[in-house]
């Protein structure tokens, strides 16, 4: 089991195909939140070279983590881009199951 619980991060590497994505916005939004327009520092950040980005929730609560990518070279006869995302659901409990804290 991995410690989970508020201040321990949620690490989430972002790939388009099959490699990382830098410069990628990701939101992991607590359940009951809302972002404010453009970037919303408090919940937002943008993967690095790696494609890593990360988030260290202060308090236990589902949080949603959402990217989207934007891929202006895929476009079509009646299509100007294609748009990717991608979603995920965490559980951070307020007590770690595995030690309690």
């Amino acid at each position: 089991m991995t410690p989970m619980g508020p201040d321990t991060p949620i690490k989430v590497k972002l790939l388009y195909k099959g490699k990382p994505l830098e410069g990628a916005q990701v939101s992991f939004i607590p359940r009951g939140a809302t972002l404010t327009a453009d970037f919303d520092p408090r919940y937002e950040r943008k993967t690095d070279k790696d494609g890593r980005a990360s988030f260290t929730p202060k308090e236990g609560n589902y949080y949603l983590v959402v990217a989207h990518h934007l891929e202006p070279k895929e476009s079509g006869e009646k299509y100007q881009s294609t748009k990717y995302s991608a979603t995920l659901t965490v559980l951070v409990p307020q007590v770690c199951p595995c030690c309690g804290e």
